[in-house]
């Protein structure tokens, strides 16, 4: 199959369902709360995504894309909804970023609840593919990673990895490096995952408060 000259950014999202999303955020934030988040921030991560030029964009939903959350962000951004498969986060990655290079030359694989990135951030690790590095990664603050790009898919990047973990930046460099891939890293983001992450990202703009 050939591939288009595009680049494609796929975001990652769970359905807003109370209880199962930003359960960290607890009991600081009711379930119903952290639900809110999660809309939030995903709605903020589309709204920055949809407007980088010369990319195509997807939202790949979980469990999958039947959630009235994920209908309305179709029709609010015009954004491809793929279904993750199932198994593991890195098994679901994998086949993500696999489909999408069917279609595209490289592929950007970001989280929904990365508040930090910029526009910059995109075009910068676009243009790091589109020289030689065969894999570009954005480190979190927490020791994972929010962003992974490539122009191939490489299955023992997401294997055997503790996902969820602060080892996960650093179990993945070290296959990098066993591996002898061409990689570059971009600049550090932070997640929101604890209460004090929500505290923060409340400070820096004060419309994701919750009521």
């Amino acid at each position: 199959m050939s591939r288009s000259s595009s680049s494609l950014i796929q975001v990652f999202c769970k359905a807003p369902e109370p209880g199962k999303v930003k359960t960290r955020m607890q009991p600081q934030l009711t379930p119903e709360q952290s639900a809110q988040l999660h809309m939030k921030l995903a709605i903020h991560t589309l709204q920055k995504v949809s407007g980088v030029a010369g990319f195509s964009v997807e939202l790949w939903c979980s469990p999958d894309c039947k959630h009235p959350f994920f209908q309305q962000m179709s029709s609010r951004f015009g954004v491809k909804l793929c279904a993750q498969s199932d198994g593991v986060l890195g098994k679901r990655m994998l086949d993500a970023m696999r489909q999408g290079l069917q279609r595209h030359q490289q592929v950007l694989l970001i989280g929904c609840d990365i508040p930090s990135f910029v526009e910059r951030d995109f075009q910068a690790a676009s243009a790091q593919l589109k020289q030689d590095a065969t894999v570009v990664i954005a480190p979190t603050e927490d020791g994972g990673y929010g962003l992974i790009g490539a122009t191939h898919a490489i299955p023992e990047l997401f294997e055997d990895i503790t996902w969820g973990s602060a080892c996960v930046m650093q179990q993945t460099r070290r296959k990098i490096n066993q591996a002898g891939i061409k990689h570059v890293e971009l600049a550090e983001q932070w997640d929101v995952d604890e209460y004090s992450d929500y505290q923060r990202l409340v400070n820096m703009n004060a419309g994701f408060k919750l009521t």
